[in-house]
Order: C-alpha cells, then sequence, then structure tokens
C-alpha cells in the first residue's frame, strides 16, 4: 500500500464527510483499481470496498484472492473480510457496517444483481451515486496517472506509424484492425483500451465504425481511431488518412476538421469553461458550413477507463482544472461519402496544455 491510495482513501472520506454520506461501496471497477491498485475477475462473486465516513476501509472478497490482497491487509490499511462459495456474502456485509440507518454511496457500475441484494439487506438506507465524490478526485491526475498516460500514448504513437506504411489499396479494414491490435500487444500495452476502429471510404462517415472485409481503395479517406492500455491507464488517438491525391473539397475539410482541433486546443487552458471549449470547435465547424456534419460531442476524459468525466460538450459549465486529462476530436462526417476525425489526448496545466499523443496531428494529406 503506498501513499498514493492511502492519500485517495482519505479524500474519498474527506467529501463523504462533506456530503454527509456514512458509507461507500465500491465493486470490483476501474474505482477499485484506483483505491487499491488491484484488478479482479468480474463475476458473479461479490466484490467489495466498504468505506465508512470515518476509520478503515473494509475488503469483502471470495476467499480465492486471499493471497492477492494480503499485502494491504498485512500493511493495516484495509480490513479484509473473505467469504467462501458456500457461504451468504451479504451476512458479512452486515457485520461491516456498525449501524443501519445510512446514507450510502454506490458504485455506479456495480452488477445491478450484486446491488438489489445489497438493496435487500438495507431497505431502509437511502442510496445515491458514487460518481458525485469518486468523478471529482478521477478527473485531476497526479503526476504519476500523467506519466503512465504519457507511456501509453507513446505506445498508439509508435503503432500509428506502423499503420501508415500498412493501409494500402487491397487490405481490408479487418485485417487493418487486427495489426493494430497485434502491435499494441508488442510494443508492450497490457491490453487495448478498445476495439480499432478502421473505416474507410463511405464507411468513414459512421464515427464507430466496426471494421469489415471491405477493402481500402485509392482515392478514399480512411479513419483508425485506436488506443492502448498500459500499467492501467488509457490512451486514445484518431487519425485519417487519404490514399492517394485529395481534390480541393476534400482537402477543404481536412483544414476545417484540423483548424477545429487547434481552436480546441488553445480553449484547454485553466480557469475556462468546458462549454467553451466545446463551443470554441464547433464554431470553427459551423462558421465553415459544415456545423450539422460534427454530430458527437467534442471529448471525454480518460484515464483508467477510455470514457470518463469530463466530458467535453455544451452544457457542461464545469472549469477546467490542472490535471484533467481528455480528448480533443472534431470530426465531419458526410453520409454516404466519406468522414474525417482528429483527436489528441490533452491535459491542462499552468503552461500550455499537454498533448499525450506525439504523431503528427495533420499529416494526412501526404500528396
Amino acid at each position: 500500500m503506498t501513499d498514493v491510495y492511502l492519500n485517495r482513501i482519505s479524500r474519498v472520506q474527506g467529501l463523504m464527510g462533506d456530503l454527509n454520506v456514512d458509507y461507500m461501496l465500491i465493486g470490483p471497477t476501474s474505482n477499485m483499481f484506483y483505491l487499491t491498485g488491484k484488478k479482479t475477475v468480474v463475476d458473479e462473486r461479490l466484490q467489495l470496498i466498504v468505506i465508512p465516513k470515518k476509520g478503515m476501509p473494509v475488503l469483502l472478497l471470495p476467499e480465492m484472492y486471499r493471497e492477492k490482497f494480503r499485502e494491504l491487509e498485512l500493511g493495516g490499511f484495509f480490513k479484509l473480510k473473505y467469504w467462501k462459495d458456500t457461504e451468504n456474502s451479504c451476512s458479512l456485509l452486515k457485520l461491516a457496517l456498525a449501524e443501519r440507518g445510512f446514507k450510502v454511496a454506490v458504485d455506479e457500475q456495480l452488477w445491478t444483481g450484486h446491488f438489489l441484494n445489497i438493496m435487500e439487506c438495507f431497505s431502509k438506507a437511502e442510496y445515491i451515486g458514487a460518481s458525485g465524490i469518486l468523478g471529482l478526485l478521477k478527473m485531476c491526475k497526479d503526476p504519476t496517472e500523467i506519466e503512465l498516460m504519457l507511456a501509453a500514448g507513446k505506445i498508439i504513437d509508435e503503432v500509428m506509424s506502423q499503420m501508415v506504411d500498412v493501409i494500402r489499396p487491397g487490405i481490408s479494414e479487418r485485417k487493418v484492425a487486427h495489426l493494430i491490435e497485434t502491435q499494441i500487444r508488442e510494443a508492450g500495452a497490457d491490453d487495448i483500451a478498445f476495439k480499432p476502429i478502421v473505416a474507410s471510404g463511405p464507411n468513414s462517415a459512421l464515427p464507430h465504425h466496426s471494421p469489415t472485409d471491405r477493402e481500402l481503395k485509392a482515392g478514399e479517406f480512411v479513419v483508425m481511431d485506436f488506443g492502448a492500455v498500459y500499467k492501467g491507464y488509457c490512451s486514445d488517438m484518431t487519425r485519417t488518412f487519404f490514399l492517394g491525391k485529395a481534390n480541393s473539397r476534400q482537402r477543404e475539410i481536412y483544414d476545417i476538421v484540423k483548424a477545429a482541433y487547434d481552436a480546441g486546443y488553445k480553449e484547454a487552458v485553466k480557469g475556462k469553461k468546458i462549454e467553451d471549449l466545446d463551443l470554441a470547435v464547433r464554431n470553427v465547424i459551423s462558421s465553415a458550413g459544415y456545423g450539422e456534419y460534427f454530430i458527437h460531442r467534442t471529448g471525454h476524459g480518460i484515464g483508467i477507463e477510455v470514457h470518463e468525466d469530463p466530458y467535453i460538450m455544451g452544457g457542461n459549465t464545469n472549469v477546467l482544472e490542472n490535471g484533467m486529462a481528455f480528448s480533443i476530436e472534431p470530426g465531419i462526417y458526410m453520409p454516404g461519402e466519406f468522414g474525417i476525425r482528429l483527436e489528441n489526448i490533452v491535459v491542462v496545466n499552468d503552461n500550455a496544455p499537454l498533448e499525450l499523443n506525439k504523431f503528427p496531428l495533420g499529416s494526412g494529406l501526404t500528396n
């Protein structure tokens, strides 16, 4: 157990006190990893961190995890309670709680089946979501987290460089996606952050297209969007390439998307409203006459999860703070023709925003 996790638990308990929350229940999700540095296999067995407003948290786990979590017990930072498959895990949960009339913050990613069992045990409790507390803490990354995200970004920089030589007329979207997955793992990643998007020709107008057997063709755009997980932290990047020489209209739209990204990057400054960053990006595209073809939010937060707070979109009046890491990913999608999206991850700090992707952003038009 390191000071990092102790500090996180302490900050959680401080916010629980501010909000008069008696307990927080965390499942085997990214939140458990954030608070313990441990990952487990999510299944039907109840796995739970019970954090009281004051005092030592309790880890309620199946006996099969005894060795994996022993160091946390030996460090004296968690009480560990193990249960056998033949036991009722909710009975142990009752024993872990000191009182019955309480306000409980619950991990929204906890399996519904487990939550229903918990509700049966404590029918009088008032339940709220835990994201109102954990989301605040996880949005702003510490230096260690940013270093891990830089390493995850470096991996996909390398893979994108390799893919530039792979995307040629005749190779299928599915084959390119397979190579991306393979190269991400060979480059040292724990895993892919999400299934790669490889979208060619008219498929590139579909923001979340699933790769098919369609072969890449000369005279078309190819969108590649992928990410890696390194030591628990995610990267994400999108680049769009043209196979051959683009015409003036295709170049114009590509340049608009690039200008929209640049406008967003300039707004990624401490103290700015998040909705204003979204608007800056959207204004570039709208003023060029393509506003109706930008059909998603400007970006999403990223860290242990590839999508998390803060979400960069209209209506988000929160203010940018140092350590916030998120994507800026404008796109223009012309139905039945083509789509163009460019994406980098940036981190807000006291100086210019730090870009976690180093592969050249505007390199998609080579001829």
